[in-house]
C-alpha cells in the first residue's frame, strides 16, 4: 500500500539515496511504500539507463540482433528474450530489419499434414495480412517452418507457455482452397486427393484419447472437435476410407462447433491406423500407446 508522505529536501535526498543503493525504480518503489512515477520524478537522469535499458550478456544480444532481422517486432522480441523494448530498441539502433514480403505459401503445393495444422491452429491477422500458429507443443510449428523462412519464439501470456510462428499469408488464394478463418460460422476440410495426412495432423491437435471409467469397466474413447461444417466431412471421411460406422456428431453449446465421439476399441484403432504415417507428433501417439497398454493390465 502506497504511504501518503510530506514531499520536501529530505524525502527527495531518501528517494534518491535509495535508488542509488537499489539502482531499480521498482524495488525503490517497494522499498519506501511510493509510488513509481515520484521515484522516476526525482531520480531521471542519475544512472545511465534510467529510462529502462538493461545491458545484456553477448548470447542474449545476438539473439535479439537476430530475431530482429528475421522482421519480428520489438515487443516480440522483447517478450521472447525477456528484455523490455527500450532494451531491445537499444540492441537493433543500428540495424534495419530484413523483409521477406516475397515469401508466401501456396496450398497447391502444401504438404497435406501442413494443411492439417494450418488449418487447425492457423490465425489470420488481416491488419497485417499475416497468419500467426500459437500451439503450446513447439512441434507443430516446427514441421510449418520447414516451408517457411521465419523463426519460432516463445511467449508467456498468465504464466502459460506457448510458441509462435508468423508468416506473409495469401488469404484469398486459401480461400480458393476451401480454408475459411478460424472463427467463421462454418468452416470446412480442402479439397484433397487424399486426407491420410491432414486428418492425421488436424486429429493431433483437435482429438482426445482417453479412457472412460464406468461401472462396467475402462473404455476407450476418441473424440474429434471442430466446426459442424467440417465434422461432418470427417465422420464421412472416416466412415468410407477407415471403415467404421458414421456417427451422429453432438452439437456444442455455441453453435458453431461439433463433436465426434468413438467408444469402440476397434473402431478407434480403425480410425488411427487409417490416419497413422509420417511425420507424426510423438506426445499424441505415445499417449496412445500408453492407454491401449492399460487396458490391457
Amino acid at each position: 500500500m502506497l504511504k501518503k508522505i510530506i514531499l520536501n529536501e529530505a524525502t527527495i535526498k531518501l528517494i534518491r539515496k535509495t535508488y542509488l543503493e537499489i539502482r531499480s525504480i521498482r524495488k525503490t518503489s517497494k522499498a519506501l511504500g511510493i509510488s513509481r512515477t515520484m521515484v522516476e520524478k526525482y531520480t531521471k537522469g542519475m544512472l545511465p539507463g534510467n529510462q529502462g535499458f538493461k545491458a545484456k550478456p553477448p548470447e542474449v544480444v545476438q539473439e535479439i540482433r537476430s530475431l530482429y532481422i528475421d522482421g519480428l517486432r520489438i515487443e516480440d522480441i522483447a517478450q521472447t528474450v525477456g528484455a523490455n523494448k527500450e532494451t531491445v530498441s537499444k540492441y537493433i539502433a543500428d540495424m534495419k530489419p530484413t523483409p521477406k514480403k516475397d515469401f508466401y505459401l501456396d496450398p497447391t503445393n502444401t504438404p497435406s499434414y501442413i494443411l492439417g495444422i494450418i488449418w487447425s491452429i492457423g490465425g489470420y491477422d488481416k491488419d497485417r495480412d499475416i497468419l500467426v500458429l500459437l500451439h503450446k507443443n513447439r512441434y507443430f510449428l516446427d514441421q510449418v517452418q520447414e516451408y517457411s523462412p521465419f523463426i519460432i519464439y516463445r511467449q508467456v501470456d498468465q504464466n502459460k507457455e506457448q510458441y509462435v510462428l508468423k508468416i506473409p499469408f495469401p488469404a484469398d488464394l486459401f480461400r480458393g482452397f476451401g480454408w475459411a478463418e478460424r472463427n467463421a460460422d462454418e468452416r470446412n476440410i480442402p479439397a484433397l486427393e487424399d486426407y491420410q495426412d491432414f486428418l492425421r495432423a488436424y486429429l493431433e491437435i483437435h482429438s482426445s484419447v482417453d479412457i472412460l471409467r464406468t461401472k462396467r469397466g475402462k473404455r476407450l474413447r476418441l473424440r474429434i472437435y471442430g466446426n459442424h461444417v467440417l465434422i461432418q466431412s470427417i465422420n464421412s471421411i472416416l466412415a468410407e476410407q477407415a471403415g467404421v460406422l458414421p456417427k451422429k456428431p453432438q452439437p456444442c453449446p455455441n453453435g458453431k462447433t461439433s463433436v465426434l465421439y468413438f467408444q469402440n476399441a476397434v473402431e478407434i484403432d480403425m480410425i488411427l491406423n487409417y490416419v497413422f504415417g509420417t511425420p507424426f507428433c510423438p506426445k499424441y501417439w505415445d499417449k496412445y500407446k500408453a492407454l491401449l497398454e492399460e487396458l490391457i493390465i
